[in-house]
């Protein structure tokens, strides 16, 4: 009998933040939180320990820009296509407050709120309008903010009375407005590329502005005059800049630096140990209670602690990894969850930190990862690239060029030094130490496998799964799902369990030849990515692009619990601990572990 919704998410493994090259990436804090946008959620971290984070996820579309209110109890988001929603950072659940549709008919690129948390401004990509300015309670315009043609990439309010407006992006030039209602009064254009932030200090008495020409200014807060120019040695785009104290800040640039300047030049130069000239660009910077924090090109979360004593040259005190695109394929190895993605990286996750894999990294998708029978290596399949790794030292040991258009990979279950690899031109490779050992050519149109101690099991494009003998070859038996493309298979004891791309189902004994359940479980609408059997072999999980997974009785073969909602842009795929709990991967860029109640 159904038991209706399981609902006990445990713990969110942490996305990086969304960023894109030549752009700062917009992140925010109070004393408590970090928030950034990736894909269409904002993340939301806790400073007193950055591996806790909750999702909002009320975005329908991508979100770009991300602001907690002076109180540190809302925070406002904008994604995409000019939505704003209003929301309760330290609620479970974060629910809406407020919600705001189309409010400049593009992206929105930054947020600001006054200092009373009645009013906010929101800039970015525009039709007719590239800035506005609403009244929270109602959403009603404080002023037409006029003057501006381009899209613009940063605003920010006056934190005093009387407030203050000023804005800059495309035009090189910032706009100055008094109100509110917000009025034109006048335009500066000291900058000679785009202006990619602007940011008053906490008493409103000065802001200043930096660029992608490398420079910074200063001006006045109460008139918005330029004061001087704070010469730079940036060397590349100044993407942010976040106030340390009344009269100092730091700035990020494409440089791959951090910088801290007094009002009268630069004090100390910040570093990126090892820094990589492109993925560890840094894009954006914020200061919290003396500590820096800034993200890299990659996404990566840089920490710089006890900024105002720390040594000019310093390096970040530490790092923090995970993945900025999808994760499609996801494995265990004792109490380690490994994770691969669209763009090659795998990560190793120990007590929920990441950890990255070292030597040559793929430069493609994983499509698959394995581990070995005896469990000490790493079998890693990304695009035509397969490669061992110890578990040791989470270090590559070998890499071999597949040279053919990969599927799947899955690892002997009887020979630690065997891996398989499924092709789309009907083969499996037999690979020996990562050398082609055996070749078997099956004939038909594949999707994906699975393999026993003794058996492949190989799903076509028309629904079958062939069950097939590794010693010789030899098809044994073919067993139908319904019609359409086998996305999953799974192997545990004598049984299988398989699913295909319209949410069909089902489950066999491969030794009596037998199907035991399936022509009931139609309860998934479309692709099932992943089967997988709790440790004991007594329930079954599903997991679907449809949003939703479920547990499976498989002795009665009844659904016991269902979460229908688990990731709002489909499970790619998932993984069973040994614990029994489960983790899902979604098109949201979130990762989730969930107690299923076994």
């Amino acid at each position: 009998m159904d038991q209706g919704q399981l609902n006990y998410l445990l713990h969110i493994y942490s996305p990086l933040a969304a960023t894109e090259r030549g752009k700062s990436s917009k992140f925010h804090s109070s004393s408590t939180h970090l928030v950034y946008s990736i894909s269409n959620v904002v993340v939301v971290r806790d400073l007193q320990d950055l591996t806790k984070t909750t999702i909002f996820d009320g975005h329908k579309f991508e979100t770009t820009a991300a602001q907690i209110s002076p109180s540190g109890n809302l925070c406002c988001s904008g994604d995409a296509r000019g939505n704003l929603f209003i929301w309760e950072i330290r609620t479970q659940g974060h629910p809406i407050s407020k919600q705001f549709e189309n409010q400049l008919g593009g992206a929105i690129k930054d947020i600001a709120w006054t200092s009373d948390g009645q009013r906010i401004v929101v800039v970015g990509e525009g039709k007719t309008y590239f800035a506005k300015a609403l009244l929270l309670d109602t959403g009603s315009s404080l002023g037409e903010i006029s003057g501006v043609s381009k899209n613009l990439y940063s605003c920010d309010v006056r934190p005093q009375r009387p407030y203050r407006l000023v804005v800059g992006g495309e035009e090189y030039s910032l706009q100055w407005y008094e109100g509110p209602p917000f009025k034109f009064k006048r335009s500066s254009k000291q900058h000679t590329n785009f202006v990619n932030t602007i940011r008053f200090n906490k008493s409103g008495d000065l802001f200043v502005s930096g660029s992608s020409d490398k420079k910074l200014f200063l001006y006045d807060g109460k008139t918005g005059e330029e004061i001087k120019e704070i010469v730079s040695d940036h060397t590349r785009s100044i993407t942010e800049i976040s106030w340390i104290t009344d009269q100092s800040f730091i700035t990020s640039s494409n440089d791959t630096t951090l910088k801290i300047w007094t009002l009268d030049g630069l004090q100390k130069t910040l570093k990126i140990e090892g820094a990589h000239e492109i993925e560890d660009m840094q894009v954006s910077v914020q200061v919290v209670n003396d500590t820096a924090y800034s993200i890299g090109l990659s996404g990566s979360l840089n920490i710089f602690k006890n900024i105002s004593q720390i040594q000019d040259q310093s390096f970040a005190s530490d790092r923090l990894y995970g993945h900025i695109s999808l994760v499609n394929t996801l494995a265990f190895h004792q109490e380690q969850l490994i994770s691969g993605d669209n763009n090659g990286k795998i990560l190793f996750w120990i007590k929920n930190l990441a950890h990255r894999l070292n030597g040559p990294s793929h430069t493609k998708l994983i499509i698959g990862l394995s581990i070995s029978s005896e469990g000490d290596f790493l079998y890693s399949l990304g695009g035509e690239q397969l490669k061992i790794s110890s578990f040791n030292d989470r270090t590559v040991q070998k890499t071999v060029d597949c040279k053919g258009q990969t599927l799947a990979l899955a690892a002997s279950k009887k020979f630690n030094n065997i891996a398989y690899v499924l092709f789309e031109n009907a083969q499996i490779l037999q690979f020996t130490d990562l050398e082609v050992t055996k070749q078997y050519d099956l004939g038909y149109e594949t999707s994906t496998f699975a393999v026993s101690d003794k058996y492949f099991f190989v799903g076509d494009k028309d629904g079958k799964i062939h069950q097939l003998d590794i010693e010789t070859g030899n098809q044994i038996h073919e067993y139908v799902v319904q019609h359409s493309r086998i996305t999953s298979i799974t192997v545990k004891g004598d049984t299988f369990l398989a699913g295909d791309t319209t949410g069909k189902m089902k489950y066999f004994d491969f030794e009596t030849k037998q199907l035991i359940h399936g022509d009931k479980w139609t309860y998934h609408t479309t692709i099932i990515s992943y089967l997988g059997y709790s440790s004991d072999g007594k329930f079954a999980v599903s997991a679907s692009q449809d949003n939703k997974f479920m547990v499976w009785n498989l002795e009665n073969g009844q659904r016991i619990h269902q979460m229908l909602d688990a990731h709002k842009r489909g499970i790619l795929t998932a993984q069973i601990n040994n614990h029994n709990q489960l983790i899902t991967s979604g098109g949201d860029n979130v990762m989730k572990l969930w107690n299923l109640g076994l």
